[in-house]
């Protein structure tokens, strides 16, 4: 899609030159992306209480599942000190965040979900858990 011909303004394009057999260019391909619209497209059908983000390598939002959340200033700020796959605890919003880096767009995929919606399912889970051991303690 050429950005000449698209209405969005959020198209991520990757270029890569073409070349012969003898290494001589000889065109140069573009793969462009509307990343606003693929991101809301893959979060459409999500059931959770999750927020998604996308921040760039110095904390702008450029997407997020949500239109009124947004990451504090602190948050980005402690992501952006330490660029990989990590989580970390937000005290002000009461949050898991998890984040990982992605070292060609300078970006991060940021996930954050509430301490008690966690929580929560961890003591269903556990609930099954033992559920399910008493059940096999009886057939033994």
């Amino acid at each position: 899609m050429l950005r000449e011909l698209s209405s969005s303004p959020y198209l991520l394009s990757l270029y890569a030159y073409m070349k012969d057999s003898g290494g001589k260019r000889y065109g140069l391909a573009r793969i462009s992306i509307d990343y606003s619209y693929w991101f809301q497209t893959m979060l459409k059908d999500s059931q959770s209480n999750q927020e998604y983000y996308l921040i760039t390598g110095s904390g702008e939002t450029i997407a997020s599942s949500s239109k009124t959340a947004a990451l504090s200033p602190e948050v980005t700020r402690e992501i952006a000190l330490h660029p990989a796959q990590a989580y970390l605890t937000d005290p002000a919003s009461d949050t898991l965040i998890n984040y990982v880096y992605i070292e060609s767009l300078d970006w991060y995929m940021v996930n954050r979900i509430p301490l008690s919606i966690l929580f929560t399912e961890i003591s269903e889970l556990k609930q099954r858990y033992f559920l399910t051991f008493l059940g096999l303690q009886e057939h033994l």
